[in-house]
């Protein structure tokens, strides 16, 4: 009674899943939306693969492989020992798994999770609401999955279904989370712990939150409406409200390099007075007790250390804010609710750094040349500016740096002035290619998931399709070439070679349409 895009396989062990949007009651998730759950899909393999790397004593992870495959993500898992036998085998001791459930927080896991993403990654543990989504989010949930269990003729208790009993009996206000609202801690069979749904590892990019709900509205400032240069029509959208973007979170190395930045700022901004306090205590002891000196400032070197700890703790990111459709701590832990601001204002704070600071100055980098390894290509560019902290998002505003540099360049031309450093021409070439790549590849996958998918039975054709419009320029595309064949085989005129050409079952995209749809592409994604 569900839908073939919710149905889950199981093959040698391995479950096979698509990444989609499968409804609010499939399970535990916060963001909504096919964009997001390919997202939170890539994201959750990503994270997999650091805590591989991590290799945490006690803490376990299930094998998982991304398999994109005619314009479908594919997510293959092996399984957790003990999931397949029932609920008596493995218990749910972390988050929740069904969409309004109380969320557990065992504190052998909590203190497993802040000793391994928490120190290594900068997550503080925040108190988060017991049932974190909305009321109006658990209400369409349990709407939505009456309705399935009614057309399967299935009780709502034996589907074990969400109810307000189960959310509200025996349960505190708010559970400590150390990570991810979403993620889920489960005891197998085998008595380990696993950890599954781990879609972040840092908060969401306030630069990509609109405004209204807290975001910074450094990219909402943008002239964004009407005609592009030279008339060109404008692609860029007007709101940063899309699903997709829910999943869009800050990079490591951002959080690292805003971490130190932060720390050594205000650790110069303490010297002067720490300096004066030992020059005290020391006149104080030569004074009254020179024996005691020595002790007396090992006792200043603790009170530091113990302020230094207080200080990086303050520097931990709360992964859990600006997310759609979950509760406000207010009224129900009003210091949790304080706390929560202040990781907004702390997560807004790094990406005004991100596009203030870091931007900037890698672009102030490439115009120097001071960097012995410059990208020569599109992998060399993703690893370059990710090593820097920036997420490819910021491919557009790169590129907005690279045309007022070069503007800059043109002016001066004409002065006589003489340059030492001039940008390289070859930057803005390179940042417009993968820009064009990347959107080029969501572009195809949107045409192979045409037509109920029947396309994906003549996929050669889609794909010649989309390479012809984007690499030639005047000769014939593959829907011209569709359009003649047709003509040429209804008049008696071609031999019956390519008939089947002109027989497909869906239209083939000319020109005109690849590149309006990568242009949409490039205009909404960077």
């Amino acid at each position: 009674n569900e839908s073939a895009r919710s149905h889950v396989y199981l093959h040698n062990n391995i479950f096979f899943s698509r990444a989609l949007d499968n409804g609010m009651y499939d399970t535990y998730r916060v963001a909504t939306g096919d964009n997001a759950a390919r997202k939170a899909a890539s994201r959750d393999a990503s994270t997999i693969g650091i805590l591989h790397r991590l290799d945490v004593e006690g803490l376990h992870s299930l094998g998982t492989v991304i398999l994109d495959y005619l314009g479908t993500r594919l997510v293959c898992q092996s399984v957790i020992p003990g999931l397949l036998h029932g609920e008596n085998c493995h218990k749910v001791i972390y988050g929740a798994v069904e969409t309004g459930s109380p969320l557990a927080s065992d504190a052998d896991m909590h203190k497993l999770m802040e000793d391994t993403i928490g120190k290594n990654y900068w997550i503080g543990s925040r108190a988060v609401p017991t049932v974190p989504l909305s009321d109006e989010r658990v209400a369409a949930a349990k709407a939505a999955l009456s309705k399935t269990l009614a057309l399967a003729s299935i009780s709502p208790t034996k589907r074990g279904s969400i109810t307000e009993s189960e959310a509200e009996k025996d349960t505190p206000p708010t559970v400590p989370i150390c990570g991810p609202m979403e993620v889920k801690g489960i005891l197998g069979a085998d008595n380990r712990r696993y950890v599954l749904d781990l879609a972040r590892l840092a908060p969401r990019d306030a630069n990509w939150v609109p405004e209204s709900l807290g975001g910074t509205g450094h990219l909402e400032n943008l002239p964004s409406k009407g005609k592009g240069k030279n008339g060109a029509k404008n692609f860029i959208p007007d709101s940063l409200e899309d699903d997709e973007w829910t999943m869009a979170v800050l990079r490591n190395e951002l959080i690292n390099s805003f971490v130190n930045n932060a720390y050594s700022e205000w650790s110069k901004s303490k010297q002067e007075e720490r300096k004066a306090a030992k020059e005290k205590i020391l006149e104080e002891q030569s004074k009254d007790d020179p024996s005691g000196a020595a002790d007396a400032i090992k006792a200043f070197a603790k009170l530091v250390e113990e302020e230094e700890e207080a200080f990086v703790d303050k520097l931990r990111f709360n992964v859990n804010v600006f997310l759609p459709n979950t509760k406000s701590l207010e009224g129900i832990d009003d210091e949790a609710f304080a706390q929560s601001k202040k990781d907004e204002q702390h997560v807004r704070d790094a990406a005004t750094y991100l596009i203030h600071d870091v931007i900037p100055k890698l672009t102030a980098e490439i115009r120097d040349s001071q960097s012995p390894h410059l990208p020569v290509d599109g992998a060399a560019l993703t690893e370059y500016i990710h090593r820097a902290g920036i997420n490819c998002r910021y491919l557009g505003k790169l590129a907005m740096l690279a045309i007022a540099e070069e503007e800059k360049d043109k002016e001066k031309e004409g002065t006589g002035v003489t340059f030492r450093r001039k940008m390289p021409l070859y930057w803005l070439e390179l940042l417009e290619c993968e820009m064009v790549a990347r959107a080029a590849k969501h572009v195809l996958d949107s045409f192979l998931t045409l037509s109920c998918a029947s396309v994906s039975t003549q996929p050669a054709v889609i794909v010649a399709a989309v390479l012809s419009a984007l690499i030639s320029t005047g000769e014939e595309s593959a829907a011209e070439t569709e359009k003649r064949l047709a003509k040429d085989i209804t008049s008696g005129s071609y031999s019956s070679t390519f008939q089947g050409l002109a027989k497909q079952s869906f239209a083939i995209p000319d020109r005109k349409e690849v590149w309006d749809a990568v242009q949409r592409e490039v205009g909404r994604r960077f």
